[in-house]
């Protein structure tokens, strides 16, 4: 596997075998773990968490990878969702 996957930032959209490369190696290499902004004593580092430094990530900047590590991806919420009454007070205000 190419070894370019474990720098942060540099995978983009990873494919499954991709992701699982770098999953055992964030567990076995503590320093690589710290680098990609995670507790090395952890073993859990939830898929979505790895996507997001693998996309987004900085090779010299941990705070960065530390964000993207614990930023989950956006879900749509029930506020997000506009109510009937909403999109009717929407459109007579225009």
């Amino acid at each position: 596997m190419d070894q370019r996957l474990l720098t942060p930032g540099w995978g983009g959209e990873l494919a499954q075998e991709e992701l699982e490369f770098i999953q055992e190696e964030l567990v076995r290499d503590k320093k690589l773990s710290f680098k990609w902004g995670f507790q090395p004593g952890k073993k859990r580092r939830p898929e979505w968490s790895i996507r997001n430094v693998a996309m987004w990530g900085h090779e010299d900047n941990r705070k960065e990878n530390m964000k993207l590590a614990r930023q989950r991806p956006k879900e749509i919420t029930q506020t997000a969702i506009q109510s009937p009454k909403s999109r009717t007070e929407t459109t007579t205000n225009q």
